[in-house]
């Protein structure tokens, strides 16, 4: 099962207007080659870094929002 990502945005690129082409986040590979056993259903964020999304950093929450008992 592919993970559902969100894309945060062009960190790196924040407020510089130098590159006019921006990248289509939508075609960026969303791959995860390797991932550990979950304990919980897992939550996944991509946060891409660059005016070209060069750079890219899988942020994934296990156990996000659940009551301890």
């Amino acid at each position: 099962m592919k993970p559902a990502a969100i894309v945060l945005s062009h960190v790196g690129s924040l407020g510089r207007a130098r590159h006019p082409q921006q990248t289509d986040l939508t075609k960026i590979d969303r791959t995860i080659v390797k991932e550990p056993k979950y304990n919980h259903e897992p939550y996944y964020a991509l946060i891409v870094i660059g005016p070209k999304a060069e750079k890219r950093v899988w942020l994934v929450g296990d156990g996000c929002g659940t009551a301890r008992e």
